[in-house]
């Protein structure tokens, strides 16, 4: 934000954050995941476990 207070004096146009930053679960264009099935969460949480050395 403070780079968008930054710029804006010295931009022709008004700017909008997104201008300027765009975190990675933005670029999807609003696109929203499916929500797991407790199976799928549940072989992922046994996927993290092993993958800490926790099993």
């Amino acid at each position: 934000m403070m780079c968008l207070c930054i710029l804006q004096p010295y931009a022709k146009n008004t700017l909008r954050a997104t201008d300027i930053m765009q975190f990675p679960w933005e670029e999807g264009g609003g696109e929203r995941q499916k929500p797991l099935t407790r199976e799928e969460e549940m072989a992922a949480f046994e996927a993290a476990k092993k993958a800490y050395g926790l099993t």
